[in-house]
């Protein structure tokens, strides 16, 4: 096995699908260290191995749950220590409380009122409203007279929007709510702090007028949906499943999106290729760049009988963590090659 960690660049990290490659194509996990962390980890990458940490029930999140852990440096908490230092603690414990950061029993308790609340009806319900506001951002981008950024003018406005719908949020507020979306998600990073704070801070008002009146909307589901023997859902656990929905349920769809689109973009050759007003494939020149996977990476440890230290592992699940300063861009009609769009198509499980 190896014995010196590898230390990971930033530019590594931003690039998994090509830097990565190496690492597939070990028999065993690399153990490496991530920009800015000091303890060392397995780094999965590849599908299968990926497929088989997650559904590994030895494999855990919440390392007090282990009687035999040492108290050694945790990786996990270095990389939450670094992405929320910057927030106010009263705020940053809803970035790091969600349900995904727990094991067992804590995480089903949960997880099975989200569950039992996104319905087959409730999910149907929605898509009236997403063709409505689709054809609203199309019929926008089509009224412009320059190129467009798939991804700044149409796939993460029309997530976002989505997820404020699913949400609640009241239509009177949802330009607000959505900017605070965008500043948390996938801004700049110059508003990342009063995004989550004013997110935040809606959504307790928000929980506070359904509890009173419910509708139709999932913080009215949760609020009421408490089965006989069930510990309800406190404001915090509300609070926490809305910025995971924000975190999950906004930058994925905005992706697939975008790489949909890049998958006709690919197939011009054999046949039509798509009909969007004022877009065209690029033709020279490179413009694509790809987020940081690891940033948002689950962490688990394992509870083998057969070892008393925990071995952290580092997997790789989707684009653009919590917090993240990296933020993916792709913009159709601006110069780029096809080589540069494959970029932000391969999965760094591949």
């Amino acid at each position: 096995m190896t014995t010196t960690p590898l230390h990971l660049t930033p530019e590594q990290v931003q690039d998994p699908v090509g830097a990565y490659a190496a690492f597939r194509e070990q028999a065993e996990l690399p153990q490496v260290v991530l920009p800015g962390l000091e303890t060392p980890v397995r780094l999965v990458t590849r599908y299968a191995d990926v497929k088989a940490a997650l559904t590994e029930p030895r494999l855990i999140r919440d390392r007090t749950s282990i009687a035999t852990v040492r108290a050694e440096s945790d990786p996990q908490d270095e990389l939450l220590a670094a992405a929320f230092d910057a927030f106010p603690a009263e705020y940053a414990k809803y970035l790091s409380g969600h349900l995904a950061l727990f094991d067992g029993e804590e995480h089903a308790r949960r997880r099975a009122p989200l569950t039992r609340a996104f319905t087959a009806r409730r999910i149907a319900a929605l898509r009236e409203f997403v063709e409505r506001t689709a054809a609203e951002l199309l019929a926008e981008l089509a009224d412009r007279d320059r190129p467009a950024d798939l991804l700044a003018a149409f796939a993460y406005p029309l997530s976002t929007r989505v997820i404020c719908e699913v949400v609640g949020v009241e239509a009177e507020d949802r330009t607000r709510v959505c900017d605070w979306i965008r500043d948390l998600a996938y801004g700049d990073g110059s508003g990342v702090v009063d995004g989550l704070v004013g997110i935040v801070d809606y959504v307790k008002g928000l929980i506070g007028r359904r509890r009173a009146e419910p509708t139709e909307d999932l913080i009215s589901a949760l609020v009421h949906g408490t089965r006989e023997g069930e510990e309800p859902l406190d404001e915090d656990d509300l609070v926490s499943i809305v910025i995971l929905l924000i975190n999950t349920g906004i930058t994925p769809p905005a992706l697939f999106l975008a790489h949909g689109l890049l998958a006709l973009f690919d197939q011009a050759s054999t046949r039509a290729a798509p009909r969007i007003p004022h877009w065209s494939p690029p033709t020279a020149g490179p413009s694509t760049s790809t987020s940081s996977t690891c940033r948002g990476a689950r962490r688990r440890r394992s509870r083998s009988p057969s070892t008393t230290t925990p071995t952290s592992t580092c997997t790789p699940t989707g684009s653009g963590g919590c917090g993240s300063t990296s933020r993916p861009r792709w913009c159709c009609g601006a110069p780029g090659t096809p080589s540069s769009w494959r970029r932000v198509r391969g999965p760094t499980s591949a």
